[in-house]
């Protein structure tokens, strides 16, 4: 996974001695995480075929974080690129402001919020959460959760759509093809200790 905010997104040009961007920053290389941990469960056992997938900020507002966005678009292109994953998923961050929730708050509402979830999961379950906050109850918590589910299960059901439209017929894929069950135990025999 790689996910990559060039400046020109928000309208600035590197100029002066650096004018090119240079690796990825901190916020980049979190998102990338933040990215791959609900992503890659998703795929068999078994399956080492590499699968690259960038996600490249081309315009951005400066009111909104595009890191779920990014999260939810690399669903959409894995479930409608054929490949074997058990996807899709859904993405949301979830901030409780004056008391209130808000799905996808913009960046003045999450420097006032009492706490701030990034979730993500698919119509069955939850898959992933990152959480931060200021004391808050468990029952405000929990609620947090399930409603940032429900907004994951709302997006997981358009892709579901998106994918009856337009997906790639799914690869057959088998783990066990072409594995040699003499070398297998072979393997086994020399491991185990004696």
């Amino acid at each position: 996974m790689e996910y990559r905010e060039k400046a020109y997104a928000g309208g600035k040009i590197p100029g002066g001695f650096f004018k090119r961007e240079g690796r990825p920053d901190e916020k980049e290389t979190l998102t990338c995480r933040l990215i791959d941990r609900p992503i890659r469960p998703l795929f068999p056992k078994g399956f080492r075929n590499e699968i690259q997938v960038i996600n490249l900020v081309i315009s951005a507002d400066n009111e909104n974080d595009p890191d779920v966005l990014a999260m939810i678009g690399t669903s959409a292109a894995l479930s409608l690129s054929g490949i074997p994953f058990a996807g899709p998923i859904g993405a949301a961050r979830v901030a409780m402001v004056d008391g209130k929730l808000v799905v996808n708050p913009t960046y003045a509402q999450q420097a006032t919020a009492t706490l701030e979830i990034v979730m993500a999961g698919t119509e069955e379950a939850v898959l992933m959460v990152e959480a931060g906050g200021k004391e808050i109850a468990e029952d405000q918590m929990l609620e947090a959760l399930a409603f940032g589910h429900e907004q994951c299960k709302q997006l997981a059901r358009i892709q579901k759509e998106l994918m009856a439209q337009a997906a790639k017929p799914r690869w057959a894929f088998d783990a066990h093809a072409g594995a040699d069950p003499s070398l297998q135990s072979k393997l086994q025999e020399v491991a185990t200790p004696a």
